[in-house]
Order: structure tokens, then sequence, then C-alpha cells
């Protein structure tokens, strides 16, 4: 089995910092954002559109939070040899979330200017440019040691 321990087997992810980061960050979000939500709508709140498909978390928010849950919550009540490719149906579903949460908080709110969206847009693609070319060297060197 594979594990953190100085003498087992150890596996490392496959991406760019940005892609799991982000994605483990807006999943964290989601559930916070879905939670806030269910409360809302027990205390009867009124103030959110909740026509058919926009909701508060429209159908492709809910795909992809309970596809990631339905991939990756086996993996926590049984024990496997880790794999990467038994996660990567997971990332696919956190991908679509880390989307749905930017759309949802930042690309399709009224409170930020089309200028804002376009920084915030422009630092996001700086970012993971730069950690696809060669700033993706410095973070693999500088975190494993090697």
């Amino acid at each position: 089995m594979c594990g953190w321990g100085d003498n087992q087997i150890k596996y490392y992810l496959m991406s760019t910092p940005v892609v799991w980061w982000g994605n483990m960050i807006s999943l964290g979000v989601a559930l916070l954002t879905f939670a806030v939500y269910i409360l809302r709508w027990q205390r009867k709140y009124n103030d959110m559109d909740t026509r058919a498909g926009m909701g508060p978390l429209p159908l492709m928010g809910k795909t992809a939070l309970f596809g990631w849950a339905f991939h990756y919550v086996p993996f926590l009540i049984m024990g496997h040899v880790t794999y990467l490719h038994r996660y990567l149906p997971t990332l696919y579903f956190a991908v679509l979330m880390f989307g749905r949460v930017l759309d949802q908080f930042i690309f399709s709110s009224r409170r930020f200017s089309m200028r804002t969206k376009a920084i915030v847009f422009g630092v996001l693609l700086s970012i993971l440019v730069a950690t696809c070319s060669g700033g993706l060297v410095v973070w693999r060197l500088g975190l494993m040691g090697l």
C-alpha cells in the first residue's frame, strides 16, 4: 500500500499546482456555498432566483459536486493501491467545479465590472502559464527536495 511514511512507496500527482490546489479550494467553496444555500432554503429566504435550472447551485454545480463525491468517497472506505488513474475522474469533476465556482462568484456576478473580470482572468491565465513553463520545475524541485 502507498502512504506517507518514510519507508512506504509514494506517488506524485501529475499536473500543475494551480490545477490541484485550485480544484481543492473550489470544492471547499462549493461545499460551503451549498451548505449556506440549504440553510437559506430551510429558513424560507426568498431573495434567490429559483427558476428551473437557475437556482443557487445549478445543474452543472450539482453534477460536478456529486460526480466528484461519487468517484472519491469509495477510496476513503476501502484499502487499495493508490494508482493515479483511479483519481483522474475526480480531477475531471473538480475541474468542472473550479470553472463553475469562478463563473458563479466572479464572471456572472454583477458586482464586478468587465475590467475587473478581465484582470481576474488575466491573472489566473498568467499563473497557469507560469506553472506550466518553468515555474513548475522550481515548484517540483523545491517541494520534493530533489
